[in-house]
């Protein structure tokens, strides 16, 4: 007769991995539902494909269309270097492995609230320690790049001021709002450089001490990282920018350079700050884009389908590669 003896630690092993797999199929699952409900729900949908359709069959659509798939890589490069910037206090990684990490981060927050899924769908490739302050690093990209998007949608809006709204009598006005945008782009640029000093203040405070372990590691940034960081936020923002304008002439929107990067800043700004389900996040770029982009142009259906794609190039394609890379990870990795 033979005994056989049941290792706990196999037990538990055996448990990590079944709950692991449950994570992902449930991570991919979700994803690829917010996906079909996101274009089941466009009631345009049929105008718009007939629309790519027109432009894909012209050569200066397909060329349009192109440099816009092309600059989607650049885009999260750019993203994935600040983060390897910031990580590397914690945990060395290449600039592949960081990218790898970005796109499983896309594919989390396709489902959440305001994208918060990203903190979590980064650090699932980390090693389990470092995790809980791995998410603290991305919320200082997070932020560097929110400083990139008011810094462009302030110095548009005076633009826009100035060419819509602004006449002969207002011209002082004009002057107190360049004031206030440098005065709130300085502010801004300093309280991002000496977030280290501020979070070293905030450590002092009682109810804060709670809070110390996962955010003691921000005083180590120096503030040329920082700078580096709002560098990259800014060079990122031009990048997106520029594919937004480039699908916009792809659909046929009447639009010129300089309104183009009028506006479109307008768009993103307002995008920010409007909260929003990642579920309905489609139909709100939409609106958005409608209502501001549709101040220089008339076709509402060129609009809708250069933001259609904008949204499927740069998180619906990085989404499915970063569910693949979700698959493949060790959800229950060691310390």
């Amino acid at each position: 007769m033979c005994s056989c003896i049941i290792n706990p630690l196999d037990i538990r092993l055996s448990n990590k991995k079944r709950i692991g797999y449950i994570i992902k199929i449930a991570v991919i699952l979700l994803l690829f539902g917010a996906i079909w409900y996101k274009v089941a729900n466009n009631h345009n949908l049929e105008d718009i494909k007939n629309l790519f359709l027109t432009t894909f069959n012209s050569n200066s659509g397909k060329a349009y269309l192109g440099i816009a798939l092309l600059l989607m890589p650049l885009n999260w490069l750019i993203e994935s270097r600040k983060w390897q910037i910031l990580i590397k206090k914690l945990e060395r990684i290449s600039l592949f492995y960081s990218l790898q990490a970005v796109l499983a981060g896309v594919t989390v927050s396709v489902f959440t609230p305001n994208r918060i899924g990203e903190y979590a769908g980064r650090v699932l490739l980390l090693k389990h320690k470092n995790r809980i302050q791995a998410a603290s690093s991305t919320l200082i990209s997070s932020v560097g790049q929110m400083v990139a998007t008011v810094v462009f949608g302030s110095i548009s809006f005076y633009f826009y001021y100035v060419h819509y709204v602004s006449n002969q009598a207002s011209t002082w006005i004009e002057t107190y709002l360049i004031m206030l945008i440098i005065v709130l782009i300085i502010t801004l640029f300093i309280l991002f450089i000496s977030s280290p000093t501020l979070f070293g203040l905030l450590k002092k405070i009682k109810a804060f001490r709670r809070f110390r372990k996962y955010v003691s590691f921000f005083n180590r940034y120096t503030a040329k990282e920082l700078i580096k960081i709002l560098f990259l936020s800014h060079l990122r923002y031009v990048v997106y920018s520029s594919q937004f304008f480039v699908l916009l002439l792809a659909f046929q929107v009447n639009i010129d350079m300089f309104t183009g990067f009028m506006l479109i800043p307008l768009t993103f700004f307002a995008m920010t700050i409007i909260p929003s389900v990642a579920l309905a996040e489609l139909g709100i770029r939409e609106a958005v884009a409608l209502t501001i982009i549709g101040i220089s142009s008339d076709n509402d259906l060129g609009i809708l389908g250069a933001t259609l794609v904008l949204w499927a190039i740069n998180l619906v394609i990085p989404s499915i590669i970063g569910s693949a890379l979700i698959f493949r990870s060790k959800i229950f990795k060691s310390k």
